[in-house]
């Protein structure tokens, strides 16, 4: 009589890349602060959300918002060094059937909310109806993914110049911001897109378009080299008070607010991504 050997099966995890703002300068030194963590197959939203509170820095009174990039999952409330808890935007779940692969952190305090009028020099507070910092910083995360964007990347075409050939470069989108004056898309090589004053959006699963735009600003790192300031570079699109496109490209650090020669963009969209 044969016998088989039962093989004891390996637990499958996922990779979760999780990154957070920085709290001070040696975060500046050491950025970007960045983890993986890997989450296996049983483990729910609310066990990941306990790491991620372990890995942030422990602060007083500051509340942490976790977002994919596209919308929030929770929240994360510090009262003290030693004393927190936390809350999710939506019903705790199995991870693996989340389909997150990526969380990034963003920090708040009561100082965030509040700011100088230039004129007056009159102290004022930004969403005065909320009486925590908790509610405020959930009327800022509302009012940052207004939006979702639906495509995953494509090829990038600006007022009909395509970066690269058209189909050749897929740019993965990594975090969205979309508020009603302006757009900024970033994606997972290091480059960004910024749209000013966007005028009729298509907002497809398969294609992205804006019609007009009053700028667009694209920007992307020197491919091989290192995703600091010296290498970024950047194409500017801007209209003039004549509605012409005046188009600059170069070193980011060299490239001016009025910067730009005529540039003929005939009737193309403001911007394509598909």
């Amino acid at each position: 009589m044969l016998f088989r050997k039962k093989v004891k099966k390996k637990a499958r995890h996922i990779e979760l890349t999780v990154d957070r703002e920085s709290v001070c300068m040696g975060d500046d030194v050491t950025a970007p602060n960045e983890k993986i963590f890997p989450v296996a197959e049983n483990e729910t939203l609310s066990d990941v959300i306990e790491k991620i509170c372990a890995y942030l820095p422990k602060m007083n009174d500051v509340v942490w918002s976790v977002d994919t990039g596209i919308k929030t999952e929770a929240y994360i409330v510090m009262e003290t060094k030693n004393r927190y808890w936390y809350e999710l935007c939506e019903q705790d779940k199995r991870f693996a059937e989340t389909e997150i692969h990526y969380l990034h952190c963003r920090y708040f305090h009561t100082g965030r909310f509040l700011y100088r009028d230039q004129m007056s020099g009159e102290r004022i507070e930004k969403y005065p109806e909320c009486g925590e910092l908790l509610d405020k910083v959930k009327c800022f995360m509302g009012e940052y993914f207004k939006e979702e964007l639906k495509i995953k990347g494509g090829s990038v075409c600006i007022w009909g110049e395509w970066f690269g050939r058209p189909g050749d470069n897929f740019h993965q989108v990594k975090t969205v911001k979309w508020t009603e004056d302006s757009i900024s898309i970033h994606f997972k090589g290091g480059e960004s897109l910024y749209i000013t004053d966007p005028e009729v959006v298509e907002n497809k699963a398969d294609r992205f378009v804006v019609r007009d735009a009053s700028r667009v600003l694209w920007t992307w790192y020197l491919y091989g080299e290192k995703q600091i300031y010296r290498n970024l570079c950047v194409r500017q699109y801007r209209k003039n008070e004549e509605g012409l496109i005046l188009r600059a490209e170069g070193k980011r650090r060299d490239v001016k607010e009025d910067s730009g020669v005529l540039f003929p963009a005939g009737k193309s969209c403001a911007v394509l991504i598909g």
